[in-house]
């Protein structure tokens, strides 16, 4: 599984990139699904009984939400980053085919906000560059178009295909790509055997550089959760690699 990194530039001659990588060998959903809905809770006896309120004047009928117009650019924009063709995400969200299958996972998830997944707290720093918490706007629309049905629209309201950059690199093209040596093989196993493994991976640069950006490609996306690059200047990482059998090392 050969681990990629994309980088504008990187410090150090004798520097080595270590990379510390969490992979699970079980199942892991991206979005929350059969999950129950609350009921409606009928007004109290005492409150049925009283005399009704003059009838309001009705309000226009709401605007159907379809998916090419509003949900479309919405899910792009908030999820397709992992929720794309080969993405770490168990399903795709970019075409409409895609994820109508998982229409109503997909309001679970928003509503309960465990979709997009974004740990800064509300009301404290920000505002964050290219965020992907969903406004309470933005979820009521997701919210009216499963409940109407999750039209599709007219396919002329379809915003343009999401960019992606040459051979999936989304940052574009990149100035240096390292590469693991040899790849890893992940055990199998069952739910919740997560691997915690470093790999020390040589940067062959022997000047100053400065990094303006990184992407993390794995080699296999469905078993890989997430990694922590950093730069060991010392030979810490590369000798615990070395004492190691297999590629990389525990921790």
């Amino acid at each position: 599984m050969p681990e990629r990194v994309r980088t504008a530039c990187l410090r150090g001659p004798a520097a080595v990139l270590a990379a510390g990588v969490l992979l699970t060998a079980g199942p892991r959903a991206g979005m929350a699904a059969g999950m129950p809905q609350a009921a409606s809770i009928p007004p109290p006896e005492s409150a049925a009984s009283a005399n009704p309120p003059e009838p309001a004047a009705s309000a226009p009928p709401p605007e159907t939400v379809t998916f090419a117009k509003e949900i479309a650019p919405l899910l792009a924009a908030h999820c397709g980053a992992c929720h794309q063709p080969g993405g770490a995400a168990p399903f795709s969200v970019l075409t409409y085919d895609e994820v109508r299958p998982w229409a109503r996972a997909v309001r679970q998830a928003v509503r309960t906000r465990s979709m997009p997944p974004w740990k800064p707290a509300p009301g404290y720093g920000g505002p964050f560059l290219a965020e992907r918490r969903l406004g309470d706007d933005e979820i009521d629309l997701i919210e009216r178009w499963v409940d109407g049905g999750a039209p599709a629209g007219n396919p002329a309201d379809l915003p343009p295909a999401p960019e992606t950059g040459p051979a999936g690199w989304r940052l574009g093209a990149p100035d240096l790509v390292v590469e693991m040596p040899e790849p890893y093989l992940l055990p199998a196993g069952g739910e919740g055997d997560d691997v915690l493994r470093k790999f020390a991976v040589p940067i062959p640069v022997g000047e100053t550089r400065y990094v303006k950006g990184v992407e993390f490609q794995p080699g296999n996306a469905r078993v890989v959760h997430h990694a922590n690059l950093k730069i060991d200047p010392t030979p810490a990482s590369r000798r615990l690699d070395a004492e190691d059998p297999e590629p990389g090392y525990e921790g």
